[in-house]
């Protein structure tokens, strides 16, 4: 049975699911505290907590929100298609912890582990599928509507009913002014 991105979050966490098909990778992994604003590597790591913000970056330094990442996922996904370097930046929104892979244990594991590759495509899936979504709803909804989705997107993937974010957080997420954001929760 195929996942839909709703459902993808909802019931599958990523590094619980690993833990129980494919034990023999965590003796090569290391926990990481991930702390907000951080910009993190493009090795992957496998989250536990907190929310990460995949974000495309412009010429002149200003950056969108493409998709995120919580607990149900990883980021440096591109060692999937066996890439070492990708045009994205990840970007902690909500501290939270990680298991740190390098990629040569990554590697392995998709060569020698199939349930580990078979997790792994379906998460790429899911993922991809999330930016699509997202890239459809930039096109075709309101900011008011944008803000809500992100909102609740940050929510399901978060430990807590408090987001310690800003507006200006917010504005560069979704590719507005600051004051778009402020004239969004007046209204």
């Amino acid at each position: 049975m195929l996942l839909s991105v709703n459902d993808f979050g909802a019931c599958f966490k990523l590094p619980q699911a690993l833990a129980a098909r494919c034990a023999s990778l965590y003796p090569s992994a290391s926990l990481a505290w991930r702390s907000a604003a951080t910009v993190l590597s493009t090795k992957p790591q496998l989250s536990d907590s907190g929310v990460i913000s995949v974000v495309a970056v412009y010429a002149d330094g200003s950056i969108i929100e493409m998709a995120t990442v919580g607990r149900e996922g990883c980021t440096g996904f591109q060692a999937f298609f066996g890439e070492k370097e990708s045009s994205v930046r990840f970007l902690v929104q909500i501290s939270g912890s990680a298991s740190k892979l390098s990629r040569v244990a990554f590697t392995r594991a998709m060569r020698s582990m199939p349930s580990f590759r078979n997790l792994m495509s379906a998460y790429v899936n899911a993922f991809l599928e999330q930016v699509l979504v997202s890239a459809a709803c930039n096109g075709v909804h309101t900011v008011k509507q944008r803000l809500a989705r992100w909102l609740l997107m940050m929510r399901d993937r978060s430990d807590d009913d408090t987001l310690p974010i800003t507006q200006t957080l917010l504005a560069e997420m979704l590719g507005v002014q600051r004051p778009t954001i402020t004239l969004q929760f007046e209204d």
